[in-house]
């Protein structure tokens, strides 16, 4: 080779390498970017699962929270649903009270109206034996007298007025 092509093959060495040199630094950058992303991204991520780890957390003692007010009011429920199972027995020997009770005072009512009413409209027998007077229910057999009076001689049958 002579000197000439042996320059011209250096001088082409030479500006290959600077172009190598040139590529090789803009790879450099270009990796140096997407390190620089990818970092990002990666503590981005970080962020993210300790954020969504803390949520989890948060959540997790919400539902201890949740089940926990769930097994009281349920407790209270069952409380309440007895007390109200009591109430309503008590309520139902109440109105049986009540009912017979209403029954007893409608017999007695009943009971001291008929009476009244006997005595009402039983009629009295009125007669004299001499200066005597004798006053007796009309139902009365027997000769007994209720009341003598000494008066003249009156023979009468009445009833009783019935009281305003």
């Amino acid at each position: 080779m002579d000197l000439s092509t042996a320059l011209n093959v250096i001088s082409t060495l030479e500006s290959q390498l600077k172009e190598l040199e040139t590529m090789s630094k803009d790879y450099e950058s270009e990796m140096e970017q997407v390190i620089d992303k990818l970092r990002r991204d990666y503590v981005e991520k970080c962020d993210q699962w300790e954020s969504q780890r803390t949520h989890v957390t948060e959540l997790e003692i919400r539902v201890d929270e949740l089940e926990s007010e769930n097994a009281f009011l349920s407790n209270k429920i069952n409380f309440l649903e007895e007390e109200n199972d009591r109430h309503l027995e008590r309520n139902v020997l109440l109105e049986h009270e009540l009912y017979d009770a209403k029954e007893r005072l409608e017999n007695v009512d009943h009971i001291d109206r008929k009476k009244k009413l006997k005595r009402d409209s039983e009629s009295l027998q009125v007669s004299t034996s001499g200066s005597s007077l004798l006053v007796m229910p009309r139902s009365h057999s027997t000769s007994n007298s209720n009341a003598k009076l000494n008066t003249s001689q009156v023979i009468s049958t009445t009833s009783q007025r019935a009281k305003p």
